[in-house]
């Protein structure tokens, strides 16, 4: 008899908690139906996290390490949907050889996908490549609409140092915060008179002028010789680094 485990994600805010109950309930459902024993210490949670990487899903991290011991605890993992697990191909069908390897079977109940049965592999790829390009295409429509924030003006997250965000009926904008403010005046006088940026670096370091940065264990991190800049958008942009595994940033073309 198999003994299960069980895991279940919501990527976003905007979905309700809730969503992690109805997974996990569909697949007790399922267990229940095979006879299959839910191991209640092995039931995973990664809430409001993205699908795609897994450095940032801390009950994914933990449910792969205890599939791969020496003697996994369970000998099957239910997902509710494959989508779930990750919407990474290549982070998909790497688990399903590793897991395959360690004799670990994995069940996508809403799917009707099980890796002991033998179209198992084929439908894993289709069904992957499906989710993959949801999320390809949820990138592009969340960019689209950030780009023509950010070309009305108005704020698309984060923080600019000498702004503030106020917020406003169609969202939030910035507005000027004046004590920074006169810091950016003073970085765009000093390297108008030709102080390089090395030495403008130096001397606003030396005189404790704040510095948009967040502190370190090493201390408060510190200004390095860089020209001042205007507000960019879209400059860099994040992708997998083809092992399934790790995002890395990149310059946009």
């Amino acid at each position: 008899m198999k003994r299960c485990a069980i895991y279940a994600r919501f990527s976003t805010d905007m979905q309700r908690a809730t969503s992690l109950d109805d997974q996990i309930r569909n697949c007790r459902r399922f267990a229940a139906q095979m006879g299959w024993p839910i191991l209640d210490d092995h039931v995973y949670q990664d809430t409001a996290v993205s699908g795609f990487g897994v450095e940032q899903r801390p009950a994914y991290q933990r449910l792969v390490a205890a599939a791969l011991a020496a003697a996994p605890p369970f000998t099957a993992i239910l997902v509710d949907d494959l989508s779930r697990l990750s919407r990474d191909l290549v982070e998909t069908l790497s688990l399903f050889r590793r897991l395959k390897r360690h004799g670990v079977e994995l069940v996508a109940v809403t799917d009707g996908i099980q890796t002991s049965h033998q179209m198992a592999k084929l439908q894993i790829t289709i069904k992957g490549l499906v989710n993959e390009l949801y999320l390809d295409d949820l990138r592009d429509k969340t960019h689209r609409g950030l780009t023509g924030r950010a070309l009305a003006g108005r704020s698309t997250g984060g923080r600019l140092f000498g702004y503030r965000t106020s917020p406003g009926p169609d969202g939030a904008h910035w507005v000027v915060f004046e004590p920074e403010a006169e810091i950016v005046r003073r970085i765009f006088r000093l390297y108008a008179d030709s102080l390089s940026m090395k030495a403008l670096a130096a001397q606003l370091n030396a005189q404790g002028l704040p510095f948009p940065g967040k502190a370190t264990r090493h201390g408060p991190m510190r200004r390095g010789p860089c020209p001042p800049s205007t507000p960019s958008w879209r400059t860099r942009s994040t992708s997998g680094d083809g092992s399934g595994t790790k995002r890395c940033s990149s310059r946009t073309p």
